[in-house]
């Protein structure tokens, strides 16, 4: 079960993987390289690890910012 997903540069924390309003529902932001729309909404980390580990550059939006990062994710820690 994956606990966090985050953008970290120099050993810090910048960015993490946040929930967003959708249908009702709060739901992960991703999207395939390239992509600006039609976004792939997963509601579990979980599931946003595997969207992110199937395809290299896939990007996920992280807050602060709302930022669409597919560079410099950690999952658990761990890179990517």
């Amino acid at each position: 079960m994956v606990d966090r997903i985050e953008k970290i540069e120099d050993g810090i924390v910048r960015k993490t993987a946040e929930r967003y309003p959708r249908g009702g529902g709060h739901f992960f932001e991703c999207f395939e390289p390239g992509q600006t729309m039609n976004p792939v909404w997963p509601s579990s980390l979980d599931d946003v690890a595997d969207f992110l580990l199937e395809v290299p550059n896939r990007r996920v939006r992280m807050k602060p910012g709302a930022a669409m990062t597919s560079r410099q994710i950690f999952i658990d820690g761990e890179p990517i």
